[in-house]
């Protein structure tokens, strides 16, 4: 899908798949051990280069368990750490595509100024 000519859309992106572990082997093994198995509904990426501008989680009634709560506060740490502005919508809401367009681009003007980081 795409959400202008300079972006495309790509569904269930796994965290290891936008996060790169530290440099130790050690290190490497407890980050990927941290991130495995969670992942994001969809990631907005550039065109040019792939890389992530916003990160889009859809949330059904899943999300208000004890355990999915917790789990999206990590996720939401884990890509605000590697500056990847993440945008959460109830499965049940309405959304226009001028709406969509406008929210992923506040989001993704979020790190425009900041470096991004590769490490957990």
């Amino acid at each position: 899908m795409s959400v202008g000519y300079k972006q495309c859309v790509i569904p269930q992106v796994h965290l290891d798949e936008l996060v790169k572990p530290r440099t130790s082997k050690q290190s490497r093994i407890f980050s990927f051990r941290h991130i495995n198995q969670k992942s994001v509904d969809f990631v907005v990426c550039n065109t040019a280069g792939m890389h992530p501008v916003v990160a889009i989680e859809l949330d059904g009634s899943s999300h208000s368990k004890d355990n999915t709560i917790a789990r999206d506060a990590e996720v939401e740490r884990i890509l605000e750490q590697v500056r990847i502005p993440l945008l959460r919508f109830k499965n049940d809401e309405k959304v226009s595509i001028e709406e969509l367009q406008k929210k992923i681009e506040d989001a993704s003007s979020l790190y425009k100024d900041h470096p991004k980081v590769d490490v957990l």
